[in-house]
């Protein structure tokens, strides 16, 4: 049986985890688009021109770096060394969703701004970029399926040699 306090704690711990989900993706685009601005100014204009094929070659990786992790993983269990093998390529995948997203976010709150009839400065458009793709995420299926796409169009930013 299930005490009142943690039926009650569990909502709001999600709240908590989206709050903090949203705060470090801000963050981490706000350090990436200070640091490397050049960098993620170029991939906006990737993203923004060729998303079809910055989304085939996420796509492309992302399958790849999962089989890879899953086979790896599997055979890990008799070969060790192939388990940190899984990991390594897992945590790849990771820092190329999350460097990807940089420029996404970017464009995104870029795109929010065009709609308002306002020019948002870099902050802004992080700002609001990283909220709206977060808030999607509430919307079921169909936000899911938007943050997936832009997810798979970031990692393809990193890595098409577009």
């Amino acid at each position: 049986m299930e005490d009142p306090v943690s039926r009650a704690l569990g909502p709001i711990s999600g709240v908590f985890a989206v709050l903090f989900v949203s705060a470090i993706l801000t963050g981490l685009s706000l350090l990436v688009s200070a640091m490397f601005s050049g960098w993620v100014v170029h991939k906006m204009r990737m993203a923004d021109q060729s998303s079809r094929t910055c989304f085939w070659w996420g796509l492309a990786v992302s399958l790849i770096l999962l089989i890879l992790v899953a086979v790896l993983g599997h055979f890990g269990e008799q070969y060790p060394p192939l388990s940190v093998a899984a990991g390594i390529l897992a945590v790849l995948l990771f820092v190329l969703a999350s460097l990807g997203l940089v420029p996404v976010v970017r464009l995104v709150g870029r795109k929010v701004g065009q709609l308002t009839d306002r020019d948002f400065s870099p902050f802004w458009e992080t700002s609001v970029g990283s909220l709206t793709l977060i808030l999607s995420v509430f919307f079921p299926v169909i936000g899911w399926a938007l943050f997936l796409y832009w997810t798979f169009v970031g990692i393809g930013t990193v890595v098409a040699p577009v």
